[in-house]
């Protein structure tokens, strides 16, 4: 069975972001997990800048990231029981301009006072900074750890030094640009009125129909 969450359950907050979520691992990791997850009234959060960002890329020109980025939203909004989804305040404004890499730095520096914090991410840069912050003298907190979730679904810990070697070819792993440009604004727009409908009742009653609809018509506003 792929994945495995018992590196995860002493964790009080444990996070994913865009890149995580759009990595080949995560389906297996989801399905793999959902029931241990649940067992345990353990929930990954999704911050709304992180759905921002997928909500942006499902009208990406780029292929990949469109298609990456629609199965990464179905699988949040079908498992809602293993996710805590922070949908709203999403805006069209917030989808255009959400840069979720430094609200996770501020998430982070702010919270591990309180609690011990878990970054999902397959992110090199943003993993590191993210562990940096246990180096931080003017300001003491609870440890905090970055797994990634491989190509087959099983989540590693990851540990930074100055003298890894193979921080370039981890950077370039399922690397997500967020900077989507559109033809027309209209497509954020779209996005941000679906956004209740997709990740409310609409998805636990018509499944995969409602991400199906919101995918088309997301496409269609961008390209209009």
């Amino acid at each position: 069975m792929s994945g495995s969450i018992s590196n995860i359950q002493e964790y009080q907050k444990v996070y994913i972001d865009t890149c995580t979520s759009m990595s080949d691992g995560f389906p297996l990791f989801v399905d793999a997990n959902e029931v241990d997850l649940m067992a345990n009234n353990q929930k990954l959060i999704v911050k709304s800048v992180v759905m921002a960002e997928l909500y942006r890329l499902m009208a990406s020109n780029d292929e990949d990231k469109r298609s990456r980025a629609t199965r990464a939203v179905s699988i949040i909004g079908l498992h809602r029981k293993i996710f805590l989804i922070e949908d709203e305040r999403i805006t069209a404004e917030s989808i255009l301009k959400a840069f979720a890499d430094a609200e996770f730095i501020s998430e982070f520096s702010k919270n591990r006072i309180k609690y011990k914090m878990a970054l999902l991410t397959n992110d090199y840069g943003l993993g590191k900074d993210i562990s940096n912050l246990n180096n931080l003298k003017s300001c003491y907190g609870k440890q905090v750890d970055v797994f990634k979730i491989n190509k087959d679904g099983y989540l590693e810990i990851r540990r930074y030094d100055e003298t890894n070697k193979t921080g370039e070819a981890e950077k370039t792993e399922t690397q997500v640009v967020v900077n989507t440009e559109y033809k027309t604004n209209w497509a954020a727009v779209i996005i941000a009125a679906l956004a209740s409908f997709a990740f409310g009742a609409a998805v636990d009653r018509y499944g995969e129909q409602a991400i199906s609809v919101a995918r088309k018509t997301i496409r269609k506003g961008a390209w209009s």
